[in-house]
């Protein structure tokens, strides 16, 4: 339904609420083309996205799917579950100057997992919550020249989202022993909680939506340092090492 799309992306609460007055089952209706980013998406899965918190709340009330992700079709080219869009909304808000847009990401992903998100629901690209977690406050903290200003709120936000997914049943094993790539290669223990260790150059192959793409891993770059300092002390402290 375009219309209730439409509203959600104008950011207009009444006009939703007037939609889903006249047909409830427009909350369980999937966004087609144009626009083409929305594509296969829920409308709760729109809001969380462009960070329409107002309208997103609501949804929830009305009984939106917590747990949606977009199924795997053409013109699609990302499908995760919901809680995975807001997960990185709020890291990357903290990316583009959005700081006071993060915390509230946070409360709404508080939210999703206290409605009954499932944080191991895995992703296009293998991920569960965890792995997105770590993934995209990785891009933050390993990166200090681009994004200096945001390294200890980033930290927090880590620490604090992670408290919040192993309190809702995250499954910590399951993350370190996964492989980072597309559950490929290094695992997230080898780049985030052991110590380094330098090793050869390699080639790594990836495969994703049945393409596949290689890369030259320099094996003397660590490329995950300040991300594993958090990480270990955050195991430290909550004995999972």
């Amino acid at each position: 339904m375009k219309k209730l799309f439409k509203a959600i992306r104008q950011g207009n609460l009444d006009e939703v609420k007037a939609i889903l007055a006249k047909n409830p089952e427009a909350i369980s209706s999937i966004a087609v083309p144009p626009p083409k980013k929305d594509i296969g998406q829920s409308p709760l899965q729109v809001a969380v996205k462009i960070e329409a918190f107002d309208i997103a709340y609501y949804l929830m009330e009305q009984g939106a799917d917590v747990n949606f992700m977009e199924a795997e079709a053409e013109g699609v080219t990302m499908w995760m579950p919901i809680l995975h869009d807001a997960i990185r909304t709020m890291f990357q808000a903290l990316c583009y100057k959005e700081i006071e847009s993060s915390p509230k990401m946070l409360e709404l992903v508080k939210e999703l997992l206290k409605r009954g998100a499932d944080p191991n629901k895995r992703a296009f690209n293998t991920f569960a919550a965890l792995d997105e977690c770590v993934a995209v406050a990785h891009n933050i903290l390993d990166n200090q020249t681009a994004y200096p200003a945001v390294q200890d709120i980033t930290e927090k936000q880590l620490e604090t989202t992670l408290d919040l997914l192993l309190e809702h049943g995250a499954d910590f094993n399951e993350w370190a022993n996964h492989g980072h790539y597309a559950g490929e290669g290094e695992t997230n223990r080898e780049l985030f909680l052991d110590e380094f260790k330098a090793k050869p150059d390699r080639v790594q192959e990836l495969t994703l939506r049945g393409r596949t793409s290689t890369a030259v891993i320099k094996g003397d770059e660590d490329r995950t340092s300040h991300t594993r300092k958090v990480m270990r002390e955050y195991c430290r402290k909550h004995n999972l090492l």
